[in-house]
């Protein structure tokens, strides 16, 4: 679970990042949805009691939506 903690963190970073740098370029259905697997990764950090492979499911649609909107 310590693992998929970092993964989560460096996930979180890397969405600031596109967000900051690729927000006027976005839709805004695009940003809204980014918004809120944002929001769902940081309450599973947060959730000390939260399951692993719903943990795991998160950061997956985080990282692919990543992959849509910011490329590699």
């Amino acid at each position: 679970m310590k693992k998929l903690r970092r993964q989560a963190k460096e996930l979180l970073h890397a969405a600031s990042k596109v967000y900051h740098y690729r927000r006027d370029l976005i839709a805004e259905d695009r940003l809204q949805a980014l918004e809120t697997a944002v929001a769902e990764v940081e309450q599973m950090l947060k959730d000390k009691s939260a399951k692993e492979p719903a943990f795991k499911a998160a950061l997956q649609r985080l990282d692919t939506l990543l992959h849509k909107i910011g490329g590699k």
